[in-house]
């Protein structure tokens, strides 16, 4: 029951349903501006590359009506870099820095316990690739746990495996970012996009493909914060149900021994 409410909560959030638009916020349209704006600067100062073409989004990809202010938008046009980690796996060490793979993305945060570790040379060369900041994407992009999703802490300091994508977000919400990204829109594409069979794969140039639903930056703060909450009611819930269903099942088994 409280899965599907959280589900019903990130649907509400993404059709723009969840908290009331604001008239005063600037439009997302002024957004995107904004962000091709950082975008040229950073490929002036080679950050970053200048930005693939993308096609057009056509009336039949969108699934649903926004509201007056949002912008339908792909994922390539609202991110600084979309890159994966290291397709050649450096050799493990006993000791040393640490190398992230797919198992260590969990639901919305990281397991650190049980990382492998490299040398100081290939983790160096890793993060040439792949640059892992704080508030950043990962999305599992290869395996049975394909389209699970963390952000990135403050404790950056990793390398990546290929198993695992980094999407970086240009002046957007990181945590909207996220919620969208777990969302049944972006869910459903990333299943119906992967390749294989078995240990199915996720190719970057169909992340940047991916169509998003993106708020004035104004709403997406007041979107974090109501689903923040929401949320959290919901982990209350799922606790009390837990609790009395072992309660049942006590009053049960005492039953059961007495009879």
């Amino acid at each position: 029951m409280a899965s599907r409410n959280c589900e019903l909560i990130l649907t509400l959030a993404m059709q723009g349903k969840l908290v009331p638009q604001d008239p005063n916020d600037p439009p997302a349209g002024e957004l995107l501006k904004e962000i091709e704006r950082e975008r040229r600067r950073l490929v002036k100062e080679g950050k970053i590359k200048k930005a693939k073409v993308l096609p057009e989004i056509k009336a039949e990809e969108m699934p649903y009506e926004v509201p007056d202010g949002w912008e339908w938008v792909r994922l390539g046009q609202i991110t600084s870099k979309i890159t994966d980690g290291d397709h050649k796996t450096p050799p493990r060490i006993p000791a040393g820095f640490r190398l992230l793979s797919a198992k260590n993305v969990r639901n919305g945060y990281l397991d650190f316990e049980n990382c492998d570790c490299i040398s100081e040379q290939h983790y160096l060369k890793s993060r040439e690739r792949c640059c892992p900041d704080t508030g950043d994407l990962l999305i599992v992009s290869v395996g049975g746990t394909i389209g699970r999703t963390s952000l990135v802490p403050h404790d950056a300091d990793f390398a990546l495996v290929r198993s695992v994508a980094l999407i970086k977000p240009l002046l957007t919400n990181s945590s909207y970012f996220k919620y969208a990204m777990d969302s049944n829109l972006l869910q459903d594409s990333i299943h119906a996009r992967k390749r294989g069979g078995a240990q199915p794969c996720l190719y970057l140039s169909e992340i940047e493909k991916f169509i998003f639903s993106l708020p004035p930056l104004p709403e997406q703060h007041r979107i974090v914060a109501k689903i923040d909450q929401l949320m959290a009611l919901c982990d209350k819930l799922e606790q009390r149900i837990a609790a009395a269903t072992g309660k049942q099942t006590e009053l049960l088994n005492s039953v059961m021994a007495a009879i």
